[in-house]
């Protein structure tokens, strides 16, 4: 249950940011999910889309795409650096 709660604390966080990313580089969101995930199988969940799940993989994600954040000014290229080097 914890996880579950700290991945809403990270939407949270990120569609304010990454959303208007989205729609500046006219990003599809991708298909909607009907089916209960709970419910899935193991096979069926590999195919969801997720996010980050460790502080290593989020910064592998920073390192790939940050430009939106400069681009905004959330975050300045150095301090990124900072993070990903």
């Amino acid at each position: 249950m914890r996880k579950l709660r700290t991945n809403r604390l990270h939407l949270k966080n990120i569609l304010p940011i990454k959303l208007p990313d989205g729609i500046q580089k006219q990003t599809h969101p991708g298909k909607p999910y009907h089916e209960n995930i709970w419910e899935m199988s193991p096979k069926e969940l590999k195919k969801v889309p997720k996010l980050p799940g460790s502080l290593q993989e989020a910064l592998e994600a920073l390192k790939v795409d940050h430009e939106f954040l400069t681009n905004i000014g959330v975050m300045s290229e150095e301090f990124i650096e900072m993070w990903i080097a």
